[in-house]
């Protein structure tokens, strides 16, 4: 498949891991949300070829109250996880709804893996999260920071 004739996807490169595809979305949107104050959501998906994309971000109008729903992935790719930002004073990690939405997802496909950026002080940053089995819970922060300049606060709403 040719990835850069996916209209949804915008002629973005590909990566060779999860995690390097859920932090590039975050770093594309996660600065898009705090500036909007709107959560964006997007799907990571696995090409053929073991390599990996991330749809565009999708947000509801309705803003932070109400959770956007993830991009679909195109054909011909797998599912693997979705990636999101939280607003600003926000939730400082996935939200019960996030944990279970990826439980039920884990179930299928012990792989998936959601991505979560946080507003947190002093440095916006990222969470991996997953279910190592139907009961535990794995939340991860990751060692990379979110784009975003230290000298700006967004304020609480």
């Amino acid at each position: 498949m040719n990835v850069q004739q996916q209209g949804s996807l915008r002629r973005r490169r590909n990566f060779s891991s999860l995690d390097q595809a859920g932090i590039a979305a975050l770093h594309e949107y996660f600065p898009i949300g705090m500036e909007r104050r709107r959560e964006y959501a997007g799907s990571l998906c696995r090409l053929s070829s073991n390599r990996y994309i991330y749809t565009d971000g999708l947000t509801n109008l309705a803003g932070f109250s109400t959770e956007p729903t993830p991009s679909v992935c195109p054909s011909g790719t797998t599912h693997m996880g979705e990636y999101h930002n939280h607003t600003p004073c926000g939730n400082p990690g996935p939200s019960s709804e996030d944990l279970g939405r990826l439980r039920e997802f884990n179930r299928t496909n012990p792989d998936a893996r959601g991505y979560v950026g946080v507003a947190a002080d002093p440095l916006p940053y990222a969470i991996r999260y997953y279910w190592a089995n139907d009961e535990v819970p794995i939340m991860q922060a990751m060692t990379e920071y979110l784009s975003w300049p230290q000298n700006r606060r967004v304020p609480c709403f």
